[in-house]
């Protein structure tokens, strides 16, 4: 998939990002929440949607991070897994040349949801 970096959203200057800040997220109408809600689905609150930085799904993000190919994230809380904006900079610098070494640390992937 080939997007124009123009149509992808931006990395705030300093700090983290979350996945969801990463790949995007679909806006939810209030119509929507309301249906997901007496389904018991996920998504039961209204928001606008994120615009994504990196043009991929969550599985193409986790497979990228466990094979070295994307930044290894930071374990910043119990459930509280990001990365760091400037290693996100970096590796968009370059995707092609970028690799784990760069990053300096390990992926946080097995840690995540509960750990």
């Amino acid at each position: 998939m080939s997007q124009n970096p123009t149509q992808l959203g931006a990395l705030p200057e300093t700090g983290y990002v979350r996945q969801a800040q990463l790949i995007g997220q679909a806006p939810v109408s209030a119509e929507q929440a309301a249906a997901n809600r007496r389904a018991g689905k996920r998504r039961v609150r209204v928001c606008t949607g994120v615009v994504p930085i990196i043009p991929w799904s969550s599985a193409t993000l986790w497979r990228k991070v466990n094979s070295g190919e994307f930044v290894a994230p930071v374990k910043l809380s119990r459930g509280v897994t990001a990365w760091p904006v400037e290693a996100v900079r970096e590796y968009l610098r370059d995707p092609s040349n970028w690799s784990r070494a760069n990053a300096g640390q390990p992926s946080a992937r097995g840690q995540r949801g509960g750990a």
